[in-house]
């Protein structure tokens, strides 16, 4: 790691829903960062391989780790994380993401010359000639009514999918008002002012809720395609992260996050919540029902197989959360607050 003695960002890695991509995502970060940063990482309830070679890193590298022994929530673990920055920037990098060469110098030299708030960079796919996203809109619309007023909320991505080549001269610096935690610059200023990421956004829509609330105090967003990360994906996923994804995509901490930043944000109960709450699965669904069903039947039965898996899983997706509040409270670290304090 270069001389942090002059560093401009703070870089705080984290646990997005697994641990297998650690050793190459911060490898990436090492290889491609030559100017001077400080480098925090949150290590919460790695497998013991992992955490061994992170403790042998922060050895031989000389950054902060540090470790606890449960699995927590991503905006805790960024909250910790951040808690002890001093430079102008915190960059918030999850641990399944590769940056490329030049990556944390552009996102500072677009804060610097924009004043930005929060600055992303062109996140890509699996490698990096797919677009995962490129810059996005979120934004909180007032809707007259026979009964008043109701606000909804509104998301929109740039660019999914798409291939870089194809959309290349369409990408250019420009204020958005969406930036994904795949990788993130904010500025510590306007971190500190909206009191941190919100410790009740326990998975799902917690870059919507950061976005929304720096915006609120008056700070901008902006896409920065000079900086490119590509974000690994996750399927297939490794036997030793399956505990973990299925607590972060857990029915428990998607509900809750959702009915949170409903209510935080004072917005109707409609479509956009509803047909998310009926689908909280998917994703387990995709990454570990599915694979189960395919294995077990040879591929010949999958659809009958995941139907009878369904209710099963989602028992055990019951008991896992359950289990992780418990192990939460025995080492004094209780369950994140329904509510911002």
């Amino acid at each position: 790691m270069a001389d942090s003695g002059d560093a401009r960002a703070t870089i705080v890695v984290v646990a997005r829903d697994r641990f297998s991509k650690a050793q190459e995502s911060l490898e990436s970060v090492f290889a491609n960062t030559p100017e001077p940063f400080e480098l925090v990482y949150v290590d919460a309830g790695s497998p013991r391989a992992v955490r061994r070679w992170l403790e042998a890193e922060a050895d031989r590298r000389g950054f902060t780790l540090l470790r606890h022994d449960h699995y927590l929530p991503p905006n805790e673990a960024r909250r910790i994380g951040a808690a002890g920055a001093k430079t102008d920037y915190v960059v918030f990098l999850d641990n399944d993401v590769l940056v490329a060469p030049g990556w944390l110098a552009k996102l500072i030299g677009c804060a610097d010359e924009t004043g930005a708030a929060i600055v992303g960079p062109l996140t890509c796919e699996g490698g990096f000639d797919k677009i995962h996203f490129a810059g996005g809109e979120v934004a909180i619309h007032e809707e007259g009514t026979n009964g008043g007023t109701v606000r909804r909320v509104r998301d929109k991505m740039y660019h999914p999918q798409r291939s870089v080549d194809a959309v290349r001269d369409e990408l250019r610096r420009r204020e958005c008002s969406l930036a994904e935690y795949h990788a993130v610059l904010v500025r510590r200023s306007s971190l500190q002012a909206v009191g941190g990421p919100d410790p009740a956004m326990l998975s799902t829509r917690d870059h919507s809720d950061l976005c929304l609330e720096v915006m609120q105090q008056g700070g901008t967003v902006w896409f920065e395609p000079e900086s490119v990360v590509a974000f690994l994906g996750t399927l297939p996923l490794e036997p030793r992260d399956m505990h973990f994804y299925a607590l972060r995509w857990s029915d428990e901490w998607q509900r809750r996050s959702l009915e949170h930043f409903r209510e935080k944000w004072d917005l109707a109960d409609d479509e956009f919540f509803r047909e998310r709450l009926k689908r909280l699965d998917w994703r387990r669904r995709n990454a570990i029902v599915g694979p189960i069903a395919r294995r077990v039947t040879l591929g010949r039965a999958t659809a009958k197989a995941e139907a009878l898996l369904a209710p099963i899983e989602h028992r055990v997706n019951a008991w896992i959360a359950r289990r992780n509040s418990d192990a939460r409270e025995a080492a004094g670290s209780p369950a994140p607050p329904a509510s911002r304090a």
